[in-house]
């Protein structure tokens, strides 16, 4: 015949209530995942927001909304990354406190100078400003005293702006005032305007 194992009742063993109901032993504190220590930001700082291959003006709104002074510059790249972010300093995650400076790189387009064809006879500055990369229209024709009929009297964009590359430059030709006098004057200041090495001083504008 078969019979059951004593139990500590059987035995006369004084047990606890715990001990009885079979409480198991509370698990070991688990130690935090390899990487996590650190990851809260320590107080008054904060993390450096991912604003790569964003817009300018978007990544310039989440630097702000950070409490960040963004700081732009500028990289010539390919034409799908222009006006993007196509880096940062510092790199995202990076400690920061309000009022750091984040600095993002913008792809932009090749750019250039406008160049000064004030005072040059049209058909030869054309050439000047199709070779700096440019693409010259004719605006308007004006009188001018100071310029001699046939030349550039200004431009716009305005010389030695720095445009990107591909920039249509407008521009106004002279027409010759009624006195001839003052024409031929001003051909003879034309003519001394030419540098050496072909350029021209700038001349004063009729505006």
């Amino acid at each position: 015949m078969w019979r059951t194992a004593p139990t500590t009742h059987d035995l006369g063993l004084a047990v606890s209530a715990d001990d009885e109901v079979g409480h198991a032993s509370p698990e070991p504190m688990q130690a935090p995942p390899a990487g996590s220590i650190g990851l809260t930001q320590p107080p008054g700082t904060l993390s450096a927001p991912d604003l790569r291959g964003m817009a300018s003006q978007e990544a310039r709104l989440i630097g702000r909304m950070s409490d960040l002074h963004v700081s732009v510059d500028y990289h010539t790249t390919e034409e799908a990354l222009w006006d993007r972010v196509v880096a940062q300093d510092p790199v995202p995650g990076a400690t920061l406190r309000p009022g750091d400076t984040l600095t993002i790189t913008v792809g932009e387009r090749s750019t250039v100078l406008v160049p000064d064809v004030r005072g040059g006879a049209e058909d030869e500055m054309l050439g000047v400003l199709r070779e700096a990369g440019l693409r010259p229209e004719r605006r308007v024709t004006r009188r001018s005293d100071s310029v001699l009929e046939g030349h550039i009297v200004r431009t716009r964009p305005r010389a030695g702006s720095r445009v990107p590359l591909g920039t249509k430059v407008t521009y106004v030709v002279a027409t010759p005032r009624a006195n001839g006098k003052q024409a031929g004057r001003h051909e003879k200041r034309i003519r001394a305007s030419r540098l050496p090495d072909g350029s021209f001083l700038s001349l004063p504008s009729d505006e």
